[in-house]
């Protein structure tokens, strides 16, 4: 049943918003959100991340996600 519900969910097309925070301008954590990212948009689904400045955002681009760059101070704000 598990295994139904899982394949009904990806044959549609999800809107996928994912806040990160992180505090190094490049890392493991910057590699990980591209490399899921881009494997959910290749998939057809709409991703958008929400990031502070750094030089990933050109390459979430290029994969096709969507890319918000904001410094994370008061997330509330940012999400509305």
């Amino acid at each position: 049943p598990d295994t139904a519900f899982w394949f009904s969910v990806s044959d549609r097309q999800l809107r996928i918003l994912m806040p990160v925070h992180w505090l190094i301008g490049h890392g493991g954590l910057h590699e990980n959100v591209l490399d899921v990212s881009a494997a959910f948009a290749k998939r057809g689904h709409r991703v958008t991340v929400i990031h502070p400045p750094s030089p990933i955002d050109a390459r979430l681009r290029a994969a096709g996600c969507g890319s918000i760059t904001d410094d994370l101070n008061n997330t509330a704000q940012v999400l509305e």
